[in-house]
């Protein structure tokens, strides 16, 4: 009933469509007869178009004033003339909205063609799917017949045996295992040994993972190709100068193994200049700079420690001198180099040029034009020069001096660097912004992990008369356990 309903319906709609396109060519006709050139079009003939019906409108409204105004004058009036025009113009708008309108008639009537096409296959497949729905109701019928007779089997079957003695008895009462079934000791032993071994592994994983410091040598290794030109180990010496005669210590020995390595950066220059900067303050760039230079001197190299650190010098004061002169004042004032440079104590041959008063504005100060003639003074003075400058990764001192060096030393320092750092060096080293580049690993500790140092305490000769390659006394704590872990 539902499909038959919606098909009278499609059908009624689509008679309606024909005889609004039967109109719409009656009123094309109508328009194109020159017998009804002077008539007004008919409306209300059941096409309500909002395009069409304004048109129309407006064609009888000039057709009236244009018959009106023919009754007190003649055609060929300018004003009939141009009525005329616009009634031609109208027209053919006229015409053209009820192509339109025909156009949009079609598609409709397609569409409820269509749509009773399918309301009349739905009808006929009817009965097909009642015929289907009855054969699955008669099934369902004996099944449910079928289950409830079963059902009541069940339970006579049941009431049944329920009314029998059991011809069963027990002969032999059970008994108690000897043997442990559960619970299983090797497998528990098991179990806790594989959780102690995987906490400790996972907890050092997730240290390692929210650990940003650099603190095995692959850190540097894997991320860069800058060469590493030697490592510092930790020291409980407070002395900001290790670098003696006297001084036999393992760090000691490491600073001479850099002096070493430094002349295959150097190329044999007789005379190098040594750039020495870092990525932040507190790597320890200041100590290495000092110590660097005491081992050239101690080699008999005439050395001269520049403080071009004049944001925050700190070789001075760590080797407690004190002055207002130096570097800056000889910028600016007209003072001699020779009057400004400082003999360090306890190392021939060592000499520091202070950073003197610091400026208010230090970048500029390094774009002076007497820095060149600072540089060639020490170049014709000494036979190496360090110059401690300002970290690279917060101001752009230390590229500014880069062109009067021969060699750039980084220093890194372990469980203190960022990780991320080493990536700037690699860009640095890549694009040749420093010259020379070579890395020092600062503060090198065991505590951090493997891959850095040498190990203390190797001996050689027998009995009382053995000695170590190093001087490894060191001063007893009073308090132990307070020493840095």
């Amino acid at each position: 009933e539902l499909y038959v309903g919606s098909m009278n319906t499609l059908d009624t709609r689509s008679s309606e469509v024909v005889v609004k396109k039967k109109v719409l060519n009656w009123l094309k006709n109508y328009l194109a007869d020159e017998a009804n050139r002077e008539n007004t079009v008919p409306v209300n003939l059941g096409i309500e178009e909002p395009t069409l019906t304004p048109l129309i409108a407006s064609y009888n409204e000039i057709q009236l004033q244009r018959s009106t105004l023919l009754k007190t004058t003649t055609p060929l009036n300018p004003r009939v003339q141009d009525m005329a025009v616009t009634l031609n113009k109208l027209k053919a708008d006229i015409i053209e909205a009820l192509k339109n309108v025909e156009k949009s008639y079609d598609i409709l009537y397609t569409q409820l063609q269509q749509k009773y096409n399918q309301a009349q296959s739905k009808a006929t497949s009817v009965p097909g799917k009642a015929r289907q729905l009855i054969n699955i109701e008669r099934q369902q019928k004996i099944k449910e017949e079928l289950y409830i007779l079963l059902l009541s089997k069940k339970e006579e079957v049941a009431i049944g045996a329920a009314a029998l003695v059991p011809n069963s008895a027990v002969i032999q009462a059970a008994t108690e295992r000897a043997n442990l079934v559960s619970p299983i000791a090797a497998s528990v032993y098991l179990k806790f040994l594989l959780g102690g071994l995987a906490i400790p592994i996972l907890i050092i994983a997730g240290i390692e993972f929210f650990n940003d410091k650099i603190t095995v040598k692959s850190d540097i290794e894997n991320n860069t190709e800058t060469p590493i030109a030697g490592e510092v180990g930790n020291s409980d010496d407070p002395s900001p100068l290790l670098v003696t005669k006297q001084n036999r210590s393992f760090i000691t020995e490491q600073f001479r193994a850099i002096r070493t390595n430094m002349a295959f950066l150097t190329k044999q220059n007789e005379k190098p200049t040594i750039l020495v900067t870092s990525s932040m303050s507190g790597e320890g760039k200041s100590f290495v700079s000092t110590n660097i230079g005491a081992a050239y001197a101690l080699a008999g190299k005439k050395t001269l420690i520049m403080e071009f650190d004049i944001r925050k010098p700190k070789v001075a004061s760590n080797l407690g001198v004190t002055s207002r002169r130096g570097i800056s004042t000889f910028l600016v004032t007209n003072d001699q180099a020779n009057d400004l440079i400082m003999k360090v104590n306890d190392v021939d041959g060592l000499y520091l040029l202070p950073c003197g008063v610091i400026p208010p504005n230090p970048s500029e100060m390094l774009l002076i034009d007497k820095i060149d003639e600072l540089f060639d003074w020490a170049k014709a003075n000494f036979d190496v020069i360090i110059v401690d400058s300002a970290p690279v990764g917060v101001v752009s001192d230390a590229i500014s001096l880069g062109r009067f060096a021969d060699v750039t030393l980084y220093i890194i320092r372990q469980g203190y660097t960022v990780k991320k750092v080493v990536e700037m060096i690699d860009k640095l080293y890549a694009n040749k912004r420093l010259p020379n580049m070579a890395i020092i690993i600062n503060d090198v500790s065991a505590k951090h992990g493997y891959g850095y140092g040498y190990g203390y305490g190797y001996g050689y000769g027998y009995g009382k008369q053995d000695g170590d390659y190093f001087d490894t006394r060191r001063k007893k704590k009073k308090f132990p356990f307070l020493s840095k872990t």
